[in-house]
């Protein structure tokens, strides 16, 4: 179950920080206590600071050895782990960006055919105008009389009584 807050490399650090810890810290029953030997002083020449690697027990040694190698490699994983999250996350944003990028120029293109449409449009009507009234005012001149035949002059009398006789 995961804790919030906490990644795997914290819950692992802690549980080897109480793996480390002596086992009378938890029991305190359970060691036994055992006189302990007086030591004989050091003459005054020697003063050590550090103690030795033999003064541990071995079986102890290997296990927090173990332990600080485990929660080593734990913390080098989850670094790798976040840097392959970290590069896939930039790369993700530039496939936003780009994809916001050719969202805007599609937009802008298509603004672009509205407007041309747009004035496409008001040039149709402009000239559906002026060839209605050139027909118009063709219809009305006087050099040349009015003809039934002339397609455009017919009325919708003139086109029911085309079609009864043809058929």
């Amino acid at each position: 179950m995961p804790l919030p807050g906490c990644t795997n490399g914290v819950v692992a650090t802690v549980l080897v920080t109480l793996l480390l810890l002596p086992i009378q810290y938890y029991v305190p029953d359970f060691y036994v206590k055992q006189p302990v030997p007086e030591i004989p002083s050091l003459p005054p020449s020697y003063t050590s600071t550090w103690p030795q690697f033999s003064d541990f027990p071995i079986f102890d040694t290997f296990l927090a050895f173990s332990f600080v190698s485990l929660v080593f490699g734990i913390y080098v994983c989850d670094w790798i782990q976040r840097k392959l999250l970290e590069r896939r996350i930039l790369k993700l944003n530039q496939e936003v960006k780009d994809s916001m990028d050719e969202l805007r120029d599609c937009d802008l293109r298509q603004k672009q055919v509205e407007k041309m449409l747009n004035i496409v449009q008001k040039a149709t009507a402009e000239y559906n105008l002026l060839l209605y009234l050139l027909l118009k005012k063709h219809r009305l001149s006087p050099h040349e009389p009015p003809s039934a035949n002339r397609y455009f002059e017919k009325t919708f009398d003139d086109f029911a009584r085309d079609n009864e006789l043809e058929l």
